[in-house]
């Protein structure tokens, strides 16, 4: 029945070395890391700042700035370059003239050839205000000069006249009917050639052109107009640049796009884009919750009778006083920070998922707040709020239910639902559970700090061809396995990924050239097998149980701790590693007889995977005081390592 899923208790959060790989963000010239303190929106900021600003010395550069969704990019990019909206301004401290285009929802049915046009329009206005003798090219003692320059730079736009309204008309008035035309048949290259004029004549001190586009998801386009967009911007480089710093001109002109990263991928489908995007910079902001919540952050139950209303701001949240400011302190920095570094990397630094998950934890009345039932050996310290590995984990994969199911549909759960989706996945038929464990394993024996945003891959051609032939897996289980934890989040397309990928489709959806990583999230959730039992007592209560053996088997585990049958609990997940083991030393011993022992240890390592889920389980025997199943827990071991050893060190 596929109801039987169960959990168990495991420990308080202990201190453990947690890898901080860091980031990297690239740029063809600069090795750029942003960290630091935050400001009061959550972003981190630190002293690179002025780092960043040195990629807008020199000559001009077309920059793809990635991120991660509410990661503070327009935050970070706001802070740099002081836009306050899509009003064009100067920047007497950068020496640079700014032109925002961002999206803010209001350019709902303008299509990407307006936009960019009336951007570049708004941005001759703000000039002709900047400068009043600007506005002159098309007075009768301007015009000469602006009707040389297009004829100099963009004669090609510049419409005839017929003979009939020529012939009429005088010089001046040529002119400006010429002039008028390219306006109304070639707007963008009007603007930008308008544009070009003025900062050639008529700036002073104006070193940069800056053009910032971010938002673009919230611009109402699809994935064809986004690119149409992007592409409209290289000519704005374009046109722009040409007359730098190294050139004859007075000025360097740089584009920056903000674009969370699968964007970013279906932008370089485009083949004009694509050869602008081997200029980048990473953007690899981590959210501190911790500081977050120090800074003006709110997160409220709602104001319905009965409910809690939870408010955090940066005079009180630490002051000690206050229900929720204590356990919210509590809970961001309890054992050096190790459950906010857990919620950061499950919510990929999604600042908004982030306040989500704390107050599912803070809110939560069937883990966390339960007078009556404690979760430790420590029964009855009388305190309300209770934070330790069960209650926490518990309430993020739980939420209010004392069981975890997550056979959902995904495009109907809400993204704080997915946050630790079940990897030891299996079906009547087909478990699938200790492929997605190697899966993962796979891709971390491969892991290079880069791949946490997806600048390192794995092609899923070598994963595939690996596991055929390494496991004897074939082909379409692979692809399951990958989609399976793609569409978890456990994996990853890279930035380097395109949509349509070459060679031989093995689905729709998936092709042998498809560039994949694993993510935070799934960095993490193996760590979280290793530190306690919690992670596997979920997926316990997920698994396809086909004849229980004894009614307590189609227990959850919060029944069974309240029933004091903890033992009992631990017995079961023992067996379940038993089981992982045994089909994983199939595995191995296959690979033997086939003379790749060597080929599976550098694909897999040394040590049976099972051994993993057995350390987290022990350290939760431990922690929970239950000694009298370390003789069963021991008796595993043993035979796991007599086992594996009968075919090699």
């Amino acid at each position: 029945m596929k109801g039987v899923k169960e959990r168990i208790n495991s420990s308080e959060m202990y201190e453990i070395d947690q890898e901080r790989t860091g980031s990297t963000v690239n740029n063809v010239e600069l090795d750029l890391y942003l960290s630091g303190v935050l400001n009061e929106s959550g972003v981190c900021f630190g002293d690179n700042v002025e780092g960043f600003h040195q990629v807008f010395r020199g000559p001009g550069k077309f920059l793809f700035f990635v991120g991660y969704q509410q990661t503070g990019k327009t935050v970070f990019l706001k802070h740099c370059f002081g836009m306050k909206s899509n009003t064009p301004y100067i920047n007497d401290e950068l020496k640079s003239f700014v032109i925002p285009l961002l999206g803010k929802g209001n350019s709902e049915n303008k299509v990407p050839y307006d936009m960019v046009s009336e951007t570049i329009r708004g941005a001759c206005d703000r000039f002709e205000y900047e400068y009043l003798q600007a506005d002159q090219q098309l007075t009768e003692s301007g015009v000469d000069g602006f009707f040389r320059f297009i004829l100099d730079t963009r004669a090609s736009y510049l419409p005839e006249l017929e003979f009939s309204e020529e012939s009429r008309l005088t010089s001046f008035q040529r002119k400006c009917a010429r002039i008028n035309k390219m306006q109304e048949r070639h707007k963008l290259a009007f603007y930008l050639t308008r544009l070009k004029y003025y900062l050639m004549n008529y700036s002073n001190g104006i070193e940069k052109v800056i053009v910032v586009l971010d938002n673009i998801h919230n611009m109402f386009l699809g994935i064809s107009q986004q690119q149409e967009l992007v592409s409209l911007l290289t000519d704005v480089f374009e046109c722009l640049g040409n007359d730098g710093i190294n050139g004859h001109g007075k000025w360097s002109a740089f584009v920056v796009v903000a674009v969370r990263p699968a964007d970013y991928r279906k932008l370089k489908a485009h083949e004009k884009i694509s050869s602008y995007a081997d200029m980048n910079i990473w953007y690899t902001i981590k959210v501190n919750s911790a500081e977050l919540f120090k800074r003006a952050v709110e997160m409220d139950a709602g104001t319905a009778e009965g409910e809690r209303v939870i408010g955090v701001d940066s005079e009180t949240v630490l002051s000690g006083s206050g229900e929720f400011r204590t356990a919210l302190a509590v809970l961001s920095h309890k054992f050096d920070r190790k459950y906010a570094d857990m919620i950061e990397s499950l919510c990929f630094y999604n600042a908004d998922l982030i306040k989500q998950a704390y107050k599912r934890i803070l809110l939560n009345t069937t883990w966390v707040r339960e007078r009556n039932f404690r979760f430790s050996v420590n029964e009855g310290r009388g305190e309300e709020i209770t934070f330790n590995n069960i209650t926490c984990i518990r309430a993020l994969a739980c939420g209010e239910d004392k069981v975890y199911r997550r056979w959902d549909d995904l495009d109907k759960m809400a993204e704080i639902d997915k946050l630790l989706p079940n990897i030891l996945y299996n079906e009547e038929k087909t478990d699938y559970g200790l492929l997605n464990l190697y899966t993962m394993k796979y891709y971390l024996r491969q892991y290079k700090p880069q791949m946490e945003w997806g600048e390192k891959y794995i092609v899923l051609k070598d994963y595939v061809d690996c596991f055929k032939s390494l496991l004897g897996i074939d082909t379409e289980t692979c692809v399951f396995v990958t989609d399976y934890l793609f569409r978890r989040e456990i994996l990853r397309k890279s930035f380097y990924d395109v949509e349509a990928a070459a060679g031989v489709l093995y689905n729709k959806d998936w092709g042998t050239d498809n560039k994949l990583y694993i993510t935070s999230r799934g960095k993490k959730m193996w760590d979280m097998f290793r530190d306690d039992s919690v992670l596997l007592e979920l997926c316990r209560e997920d698994m396809y149980l086909a004849e229980p053996v004894n009614e307590d088997e189609k227990k959850c585990s919060y029944d069974l701790m309240i029933e004091k049958k903890q033992c009992d609990l631990f017995q079961m997940l023992l067996k379940i590693i038993g089981d992982i083991f045994e089909q994983e030393l199939s595995y191995y011993q296959a690979a033997c007889r086939n003379g790749n022992q060597e080929r599976y240890r550098k694909a897999f390592g040394r040590q049976p995977v099972a051994l993993i889920l057995l350390e987290g389980v022990t350290r939760s025997i431990q922690y929970s005081g239950y000694h009298s199943v370390m003789k069963d827990r021991n008796e595993l071991e043993s035979r796991m390592f007599a086992k594996w050893k009968e075919w090699g060190d």
